[in-house]
């Protein structure tokens, strides 16, 4: 995991200083009339600029790992996370029922009718309750094993505040996502030895569930759902921006054009029948992997290894751990819950998002083995 997320580090630091000859270096010179040095990275700059973020994220998982090897700091750590994200939840759901139009000192320039809290955007709010949502379920479930019921009733009213905070966000991806990860985490809780006396009561939790969404779908009306799963306009901008941008992962693949030049190249490849002024806002693909294989090319491989096995380490940690299980499990739910996301929006690309997600997984890293498997 180290390895890999050093020489992603290492890849992207070589984007923005070594010799490349793109072509579009060459349109450059014909234009400014001079000679272009030209760097693997279009925009070197903007690569350097991204590079530390990068690191920052590793060192955050690193010391989430370091703060995480005593199951005591994990839990305070956890509760830090988790009275944090309430905060933000009660300031958004204030600011919502002000009808406040600013976040921040800053004034709102859209979603005026949807709860953002101290983020801009709707959906990476959304991500950010989700994850701290499944933080306040995995300690409440934590706390009710050990009959804890003081501390299990501070952590499921923080949850029903983080929950009703994300419902307000009135963000589909978000709530869909979020509801899909609950079922993954039911279904893992399952199999987990921690919760083994508990199966029978997950299975039916699971079967009431899914009842209660069959009947969701049964009295809503056909127009509602349809305005749901489609989205209309807004799912065609965006299928005409993974298209794109796919056509400009086949052009540069394996090299990419350098991390942080999505904005810069992605005019290079959409297509001249739509309007000039329907692409000139576009600064992120909406799917970060197909954005991170454009940026990276063969490098991202490396940013999805170390992820994958973050994930897989605390996966291991749900089935085999009897005790301390909580921080695996809910590493492993944030990872899934934002790599779902992940698919249709940046949130992962929103710094505070980002390193609530590697701190959280540090910590389930650390507490994914045994203290005797730690020392052996």
């Amino acid at each position: 995991m180290i390895a890999s997320w050093s020489f992603a580090c290492l890849g992207v630091a070589l984007q923005a200083f070594i010799p490349w000859d793109w072509p579009l270096w060459h349109s450059a010179a014909a234009t400014l009339n001079t000679d272009v040095a030209g760097t693997w990275s279009l925009n070197p700059t903007a690569t350097l600029n991204h590079l530390p973020k990068l690191i920052m994220y590793g060192l955050v998982g690193w010391l989430g790992f370091a703060l995480g090897q005593n199951p005591h700091d994990a839990k305070r750590c956890c509760w830090g996370l988790g009275v944090a994200g309430v905060g933000y939840a009660l300031y958004g759901i204030i600011l919502y029922g002000l009808d406040a139009p600013y976040t921040l000192n800053l004034p709102k320039q859209a979603y005026f009718n949807d709860l953002t809290g101290p983020f801009i955007n709707r959906n990476s709010m959304a991500t950010y309750l989700a994850i701290i949502s499944l933080l306040g379920a995995g300690l409440t479930l934590h706390h009710a094993r050990y009959r804890l019921w003081l501390k299990a009733g501070l952590t499921v009213t923080g949850t029903c505040i983080t929950t009703t905070a994300l419902l307000l966000t009135h963000s589909r991806a978000g709530v869909v996502c979020f509801l899909i990860t609950l079922f993954i985490g039911a279904l893992l809780l399952c199999f987990s030895p921690a919760y083994r006396p508990w199966r029978q009561w997950l299975i039916g939790g699971i079967i009431l569930i899914i009842s209660l969404l069959l009947l969701t779908l049964a009295v809503t009306p056909a127009e509602h759902i349809a305005r749901f799963i489609l989205l209309s306009d807004d799912l065609t901008l965006r299928l005409h921006i993974f298209t794109t941008t796919w056509h400009g992962i086949n052009a540069t693949f394996p090299w990419g054009t350098g991390l942080g030049t999505f904005a810069d190249v992605f005019p290079s490849f959409r297509h001249e029948e739509l309007a000039f002024n329907t692409w000139k806002r576009i600064t992120q693909a909406h799917n970060t992997y197909l954005e991170l294989l454009l940026e990276l090319g063969a490098l991202a491989g490396l940013i999805f290894l170390s992820y994958a096995l973050l994930l897989g380490q605390c996966l291991r940690g749900v089935l085999c751990r009897r005790q301390h299980t909580v921080y695996p499990f809910v590493a492993c739910l944030s990872a899934i819950m934002a790599a779902l996301h992940a698919v249709v929006d940046f949130s992962l690309e929103i710094p505070a998002i980002a390193l609530t997600l590697c701190f959280l997984l540090g910590i389930g890293v650390a507490q994914s083995r045994s203290r005797q498997e730690h020392n052996a």
